[in-house]
């Protein structure tokens, strides 16, 4: 059964994609602890880089 989406509601493609940004978010704090604790900058570098496409790619 489909819902439609009535007034207030958040739709299910922008939940998936405030859900994704949340997550890259976090992966890049959790990758910038990492960095400043071993110096491996490496995992910083793929987190920033890939929450940064994801924010170009879904910007209206």
């Amino acid at each position: 059964m489909v819902r439609s989406t009535t007034a207030g509601s958040t739709p299910l493609g922008e939940r998936i994609e405030l859900g994704l940004l949340g997550l890259g978010t976090l992966a890049t704090a959790v990758a910038a602890y990492h960095a400043g604790t071993t110096g491996n900058w490496v995992p910083l570098l793929i987190a920033s880089v890939a929450t940064g496409t994801l924010v170009a790619l879904t910007s209206r």
